[in-house]
């Protein structure tokens, strides 16, 4: 059986199979029922995704509740893995991470980041997703209220890139707020200019 614990983690980091083939007989494997958690040799079955470069995978981890956020025995997370890509297939298993948890300033045991990593490759596309200067990750999912957050702050490069990883525009916080009620409220017309025009509801 498939299901066993740490199976898929096992078949993951195993060497020696191409790339789409793996990706394909592991998305199967999720479909038969394997442990996307179980992690018997210190790294999950995400952190073989990520570092393997296989997008679909990584998401359909995520999507079952695969913490971006997870750290290896060598306190190696998902994004760290990623970044052993060239920048085109990185970026979009950074994304994926980021809108799932990943903490672009989580220290491995070395001391590195992922950060630090793409800071020190000179790797300007991933380092300006990487740094959040005003608004800040939490560090969890994101959703609907982080955009309505961080329209509150004025951080109108945050509030773009989370539009741009898929938040829903007019989300609503705790007290029934939208990102636009917010910027309008807070006199933020570099926000306001930003939501509008992606669409956001003004009625």
């Amino acid at each position: 059986s498939v299901a066993g614990g740490g199976r898929l983690a096992r078949l993951l980091a195993g060497a020696g199979t191409e790339a789409a083939a793996l990706e394909t007989v592991a998305l199967a494997w999720l479909e038969a029922g394997a442990d996307p958690f179980a992690d018997p040799a210190g790294a999950s079955a995400l952190h073989h995704a990520a570092g393997r470069g296989l997008p679909a995978l990584t998401a359909r981890l995520l999507e079952r509740g695969a913490h971006a956020g997870g750290a290896d025995r060598d306190g190696v997370t998902p994004l760290h893995r990623a970044l052993a890509h060239a920048d085109d297939r990185a970026l979009p298993l950074a994304l994926l991470l980021l809108r799932h948890g990943a903490d672009p300033e989580a220290a491995a045991g070395s001391g590195e980041t992922p950060l630090g990593l793409a800071n020190d490759g000179d790797r300007g596309a991933v380092v300006d997703w990487l740094r959040w200067r005003g608004w800040r990750l939490p560090g969890r999912k994101l959703g609907g209220h982080d955009l309505a957050a961080a329209a509150r702050a004025g951080d109108a490069t945050a509030v773009r890139r989370l539009l741009s990883l898929g938040l829903p525009i007019n989300g609503r916080d705790s007290h029934g707020c939208t990102a636009l009620i917010h910027a309008a409220g807070a006199g933020h017309t570099d926000v306001l200019e930003a939501l509008l025009g992606q669409g956001a509801d003004v009625a």
